[in-house]
């Protein structure tokens, strides 16, 4: 391609004009998107876009706003449905004009209809992030759809990972003919393309909040529109640029929210002083700093009463209750700050959200499943007296397998290659044994870090923070979860415990706990029997018969319960339950 003849175009952004078809978000506000048309304009030329458009949803309001320029030419994100099951997609369509967008809004219900439509009007087109669904509803069968019915794909969104964005890049590139007629054969759907096992590719940065337009882009020839099309069509074009992150998410949320309410509040005067000194660069790396360091560092932005801190700093280690009261007052000055992450587990959330598809499609199109790659997650249970400086495994099992222990404590470090120990944000005795510390985790730490690794299961040995850190890394990056069961809390609550209210209480608590867990692995007969009485399904247990690890009490070490479940002949039977649970 000739270096004088590339044109770059963002070819996926959106404008204040974009709309939000429905939901909760709806009732807030009546757009995805605040950034206003010429500001997309300035921003994409200034990132040396050779020709600018505007893909909001559903509508062309912000593209017709700037369509004066002689760059500039009119596009739309459709909302597309699968008739037979309401499954909706996306797909961008490329310069139209208002009639056209008259048309496809009346055929978009039924894809089929609009494909036939958009073909015979030689209008440029492609499906939009084709691994993220709309609605919840798309699956293997409506990715295979999409492979007879479109020939280009966006390979490249700004916002969905970069792990994701090659993958679809790989499965595109190794389609053949033969796969394509195994598809035809089994949809009944005829590809107008005389190869349509050879794919088009294109990029865009799927812009809300402005801060990252002309950042991710398809590259075409050019020097005219109609070459750059036309390059589209024959499959020469290339997506380059950046991918997203769930920090690019999160980022992207409080932008839109600051142009939200700059729009609303209409105070320009203040706004414009900040956008004139503070670029959108500045404002993402001032919310990096502001959010990603460990809890631990957080500073408050809440007062706090100095006699009553100063009371409870000076006797706390002598009166437990105290110290417990410390810790909290640890946490609750810090909430705002954690709120303020919301919208970066939305990201986590929102990125792992169809990570069951990405997992199917990968394993039959490439024969690459993901490596069973397990995260440990457990709480340090032990007494202060007996707290080892650093945890001891056989380190030929981490050589070995996949496996990845995770905990959290406010001074234990580990220089074993398999074990991941998080600072913790606090720590407080608990109540039912006070000899005994529960560590807080970071959180979205954890949850980035697992993100990072890529675990394939989560397994969560004990009902404390770590373990409810683990259920929400399970249910936020959509890893299947398991548990174990090996105390017997039973009996030691009907010890310890003299309140019928608070047993009720404890035992609720446990009930949920393990109703969140995909399996259950239980180690005797006697605990597979508390747990059916419990109304835990019998589906969910797994037994797992082990010598020496069914005689665990509470005041017991979670450590060493860990070695014995490590120990070899041990680790070969949970090993098999990990298969086969992944399987």
């Amino acid at each position: 391609m000739s270096e004088k003849l590339i044109c770059k175009v963002d070819l996926h952004v959106h404008s204040q004009y974009s709309e939000i078809e429905g939901g909760i978000l709806k009732k807030i506000t009546h757009s995805e998107s605040y950034t206003p048309p010429q500001e997309v304009y300035k921003i994409a030329k200034k990132r040396g876009m050779n020709f600018v458009t505007i893909t909001d949803h559903n509508s062309i309001r912000g593209a017709l706003e700037i369509a004066h320029h002689d760059d500039v030419f009119i596009s739309e994100e459709v909302t597309v449905t699968f008739p037979e099951d309401k499954c909706e997609i996306h797909v961008v369509t490329l310069n139209i004009n208002e009639y056209h967008h008259q048309n496809i809004s009346k055929l978009r219900h039924n894809i089929y209809d609009l494909v036939d439509y958009l073909n015979s009007n030689q209008i440029a087109h492609f499906v939009a992030h084709p691994f993220s669904s709309v609605n919840g509803k798309l699956r293997k069968e409506h990715w295979e759809k999409m492979l007879l019915l479109f020939d280009v794909f966006e390979v490249r969104n700004g916002v969905q990972r970069e792990k994701d964005n090659l993958l679809l890049e790989k499965i595109l590139k190794g389609l053949t003919a033969e796969k394509i007629h195994q598809l035809i054969d089994k949809y009944k759907i005829y590809p107008l393309s005389q190869t349509p096992w050879k794919k088009s590719m294109v990029g865009g940065s799927d812009d809300h909040g402005g801060l990252y337009i002309g950042k991710t882009y398809t590259v075409g020839r050019g020097p005219g529109l109609a070459d750059f099309l036309e390059s589209i069509r024959r499959g020469e074009t290339k997506a380059e640029g950046k991918s997203g992150t769930f920090h690019t998410v999160g980022h992207s949320i409080y932008a839109t929210g600051y142009k939200f309410y700059k729009y609303r509040l209409k105070k320009r005067k203040l706004f414009k002083f900040i956008d004139k000194f503070v670029t959108d660069e500045i404002k993402g790396k001032i919310l990096e700093k502001a959010f990603f360091k460990n809890g631990s560092k957080l500073s408050s932005i809440m007062p706090k009463g100095f006699l009553i801190s100063f009371f409870i700093k000076k006797f706390s280690k002598k009166m437990p209750f105290l110290y417990t009261l410390r810790t909290m007052g640890k946490i609750n000055k810090n909430l705002p700050l954690y709120a303020a992450l919301s919208p970066y587990l939305f990201g986590l959330a929102y990125q792992n959200k169809d990570r069951n598809l990405t997992w199917e499609v990968k394993k039959y199109y490439l024969d690459q499943p993901d490596p069973l790659k397990i995260a440990i997650f457990t709480d340090i249970l032990e007494r202060k007296d007996s707290l080892p400086h650093h945890f001891e495994f056989d380190q030929t099992l981490f050589e070995r397998e996949k496996i990845k222990i995770i905990s959290c404590n406010r001074k234990i470090k580990s220089s074993n290659v398999g074990i991941k120990i998080f600072r913790s944000v606090a720590d407080f005795p608990f109540p039912i044994f006070p000899d005994i510390h529960l560590y807080i985790p970071p959180l979205l730490e954890i949850l980035s870090y697992c993100e990072k690794e890529d675990f394939a299961l989560i397994h969560v040995l004990t009902p404390g923070p770590m373990g409810l850190a683990g259920i929400m890394v399970s249910k936020l990056l959509k890893i299947p979860l398991i548990g174990t069961y090996y105390i017997d809390f039973s009996k030691h609550i009907q010890k310890l415990i003299t309140s019928e209210n608070f047993k009720n209480l404890v035992w609720k608590y446990l009930g949920w706990y393990y109703s969140q867990m995909h399996k259950i692995i239980v180690t005797s007969e006697k605990y597979l029997q508390e747990l059916k009485e419990k109304n835990i399904s019998p589906t969910k247990l797994k037994f797992l018969p082990c010598e020496g690890i069914d005689q665990y009490i509470c005041e017991s070490s979670s450590y060493q319960f860990l070695k014995d479940l490590l120990h070899q002949e041990n680790f070969f039977k949970l090993r098999e339950i990990y298969k086969e649970i992944y399987v």
